[in-house]
């Protein structure tokens, strides 16, 4: 349990360079402690507990705070009292700056943060709507944007490792899509196997959206998120994994894989 008192060995530790100061043992993980309880309530409050500190986790934090720590049990250390004396002592900075700068990240409270990922995720869709107005492909988008239907997980991975790459790959099956559909391969909820021998390979096809004849390898994201489209688009349910899954939905398309397309 802390308590006031002075405050002189913080003093003494001023004319140090912040970044060494703060890096001696026991900071860590009173700054942990105090991050995860910001994360979880927006607001720099409460208090932080530790547990079995060391002997330079307690020598370190009792001079900090200018009181005697016990090196047992557990230490409760209230989250205002460090940001009080961080701003008295002569760092004067504010005890959200100083774990800014400790972690380098900006502290972001969860509640914050979901509302940063949501809004992130609505804006994947914003490019891609203007562009299928009043189409079948619209109906998919509606359903990935909420967080439902084919390809929704694919999206889903990609969106949280590569943000900007999801949003590019969106914009790209979305086209891919659409030049489909307009090419009369696709009508929703008509599935049915097309001739093997009508339509165009997979590498050109993708070589004219992207430049890239391997943009849409069924290996490769933009590749699954597209089978997604193609199985929702014709109405045909079931998993898009499996070479045959995946060459019927190519072909239900009037796309050829290189596999196909060396048999005609």
């Amino acid at each position: 349990m802390t308590s006031g008192g002075s405050n002189n060995s913080m003093r003494d530790g001023g004319a140090q360079p912040v970044d060494n100061y703060f890096r001696q043992p026991g900071f860590d993980r009173l700054f942990a402690a105090i991050r995860d309880k910001y994360r979880s309530l927006g607001r720099m409050t409460g208090n932080a507990y530790l547990t079995d500190l060391g002997k330079e986790e307690r020598a370190v934090l009792s001079g900090f705070l200018g009181c005697k720590l016990a090196g047992t049990g557990t230490v409760k250390i209230a989250v205002a009292q460090v940001d009080r004396i961080l701003r008295e002592s002569t760092f004067a900075t504010s005890l959200e700056d100083l774990l800014s700068a400790y972690f380098e990240e900006e502290l972001v409270a969860k509640s914050a943060e979901r509302a940063q990922i949501s809004s992130a995720w609505e804006s994947l869709f914003a490019q891609p709507e203007r562009r299928v107005a009043n189409t079948a492909v619209a109906v998919w988008l509606a359903e990935l944007k909420a967080r439902k239907g084919e390809g929704y997980r694919v999206l889903q991975t990609l969106f949280k490792t590569d943000r900007v790459s999801a949003a590019q790959t969106l914009v790209i099956i979305t086209e891919a899509l659409l030049r489909l559909s307009e090419g009369k391969f696709l009508a929703h909820g008509q599935g049915g196997e097309r001739d093997g021998r009508q339509g165009i390979r997979l590498p050109v096809f993708a070589a004219s959206l992207t430049g890239d004849p391997h943009a849409l390898d069924v290996d490769q994201p933009a590749g699954r998120l597209l089978l997604s489209g193609i199985a929702f688009l014709a109405g045909t349910a079931g998993t898009v994994e499996g070479a045959e899954r995946r060459r019927y939905l190519l072909r239900l398309a009037g796309l050829l894989d290189d596999d196909i397309s060396s048999q005609v």
